[in-house]
């Protein structure tokens, strides 16, 4: 378990966290602090945090930028995207719909390819 109060994990589970108390300001504030980590192999979990935390807020074209982020930067889960309960709240918008379908089409390419 990672116990650095800033790394990426940490981070991560922290927005969502904060995220689900309705922590808003503190969401944005911590949000703001992400990109000085775009250097750690970690960041995915970050990106995935914030990702979460602006569906959580119903912010589904921020959420899906920075889900974007998370497969740019090594962690392109398809079925994690398509099931976790934070992204609840966006599943219904045209942004995270058109994103989903670009990752169904992906997985599906990688399963056939990789059975």
């Amino acid at each position: 378990m990672d116990r650095n109060p800033n790394s990426p994990h940490v981070l991560g589970a922290r927005l969502i966290l904060l995220a689900m108390e309705g922590n808003w300001s503190a969401v944005q504030t911590e949000t703001r602090r992400i990109d000085s980590l775009e250097k750690d192999r970690a960041y995915h979990h970050l990106t995935y945090g914030a990702a979460c935390a602006n569906a959580m807020q119903g912010n589904a074209g921020e959420a899906v930028k920075w889900l974007r982020k998370t497969d740019q930067y090594g962690m392109p889960n398809y079925l994690l995207f398509s099931r976790t309960p934070h992204l609840e709240k966006i599943r219904g918008s045209a942004e995270y719909k058109q994103y989903m379908a670009e990752r169904k089409a992906r997985w599906e390419g990688h399963m056939k390819e990789f059975p």
